[in-house]
């Protein structure tokens, strides 16, 4: 398409409001091609895995606190109260407590038609000393019901 007429004139002359909208519509798609904007999804996805993580230290955190200074049965216990309403199951191993389970967190990011949503979960093993309380936090295999008891759109790993 050309932007003169047959007699050779300029469609729109350069400062008219057609030619600056027409500009200006073109500098936005450039600049936002070039910044390399990442997809509402991405967002999403990128805020649940770091909230996700978060979580996961900060129920290091909680439990390490709460098992200070106690050990065994009673020590499972005090665990317990922290992980509960959680997908963490607690028990008694021979070096201590351990917590295993899936934690996730589902965040939104968007606006308008490019709103979206993400799930990120993540599955662990807390190992609690007898005693001292330590904690310690790995990556472990998902249980086998954690697809219906924690749905998720992409496991992650803590790191």
């Amino acid at each position: 398409m050309s932007t003169r007429s047959r007699l050779g004139r300029p469609l729109w002359p350069s400062g008219s409001p057609v030619a600056r909208s027409v500009a200006a519509g073109l500098l936005v798609v450039a600049a936002l091609s070039a910044s390399g904007c990442a997809s509402s999804r991405e967002v999403a996805r990128d805020e649940a895995v770091t909230a996700v993580r978060a979580q996961a230290r900060a129920v290091q955190g909680a439990v390490e606190a709460a098992a200070r200074g106690t050990s065994g049965p009673a020590q499972a216990e005090a665990v317990r109260t922290v992980v509960a309403g959680t997908m963490l199951e607690v028990a008694v191993g021979d070096d201590g407590v351990l917590v295993d389970g899936a934690l996730s967190e589902h965040r939104f990011a968007g606006g308008g038609l490019t709103y979206e949503g993400f799930v990120a979960r993540l599955c662990l093993r807390y190992s609690v000393a007898p005693g001292s309380g330590a904690t310690e936090v790995e990556d472990a295999p998902c249980p086998a019901d954690v697809d219906a008891t924690v749905p998720a759109d992409e496991t992650v790993s803590l790191e």
